[in-house]
C-alpha cells in the first residue's frame, strides 16, 4: 500500500510539474495586455561590404494593422487588421532590468509567422514597448533588413 501511495504521489508531481505556464509576474506584468503598432525603424544593407542604412516606416506607409497581447495565462496574441493571425504559447528564456527598462526574450513556436521563434521585447515607458520580429520582418517581410526594432503603445 505504501508503495501504491509513494507512486501515486510521484506521478501527480510529474503530471502538475509539466503543466506550468510562463506567466508575467512582478515587474514584468507591465507587457500584460493589448498594444498598437505605431512604426518601424529598421536597417537595409546593399552588399556585403556596404555600410547599414536606417530607416523609419510608420503605419500611415502600409496597407495595414497590427496589435500584440500578452496574457495573463502564458500567451501572445498577434493581429493583423484585428484578426487573429496568431495565438502561441511562449516560454521566458530571459529577464533583465536596466536602469528602469525591463526586458524579456520569449521563445515562441509558431508556424503562421516567420519570427524565428525568438520575440525580444523592452519596455520604453510604462505605455510603451518595442518587439523584434513583428509585424517587420515577421509579418511583412518586404523590406531585405538586417535589424529592426518594432514600435508599440498600450492601448
Amino acid at each position: 500500500m505504501k508503495s501504491f501511495n509513494l507512486l501515486l504521489l510521484l506521478i501527480l508531481t510529474v503530471s502538475f510539474s509539466s503543466c506550468k505556464k510562463d506567466k508575467l509576474e512582478g515587474d514584468y506584468n507591465v507587457f500584460e495586455g493589448k498594444w498598437k503598432w505605431v512604426g518601424t525603424s529598421y536597417a537595409t544593407k546593399n552588399c556585403t561590404l556596404c555600410q547599414q542604412v536606417s530607416h523609419y516606416i510608420s503605419t500611415s506607409d502600409v496597407s495595414y494593422t497590427a496589435e500584440i497581447e500578452f496574457t495573463d495565462k502564458g500567451r501572445v496574441i498577434f493581429y493583423i487588421n484585428n484578426d487573429v493571425v496568431a495565438e502561441e504559447k511562449f516560454k521566458v528564456l530571459r529577464q533583465d532590468k536596466y536602469e528602469g527598462e525591463v526586458s524579456m526574450q520569449l521563445e515562441v513556436k509558431t508556424d503562421k509567422l516567420s519570427i524565428d521563434d525568438e520575440l525580444n521585447t523592452s519596455t520604453l515607458a510604462t505605455d510603451s514597448i518595442y518587439v523584434t520580429n513583428f509585424p517587420i520582418t515577421g509579418y511583412d517581410d518586404s523590406k531585405t533588413t538586417t535589424s529592426s526594432t518594432n514600435y508599440y503603445v498600450k492601448l
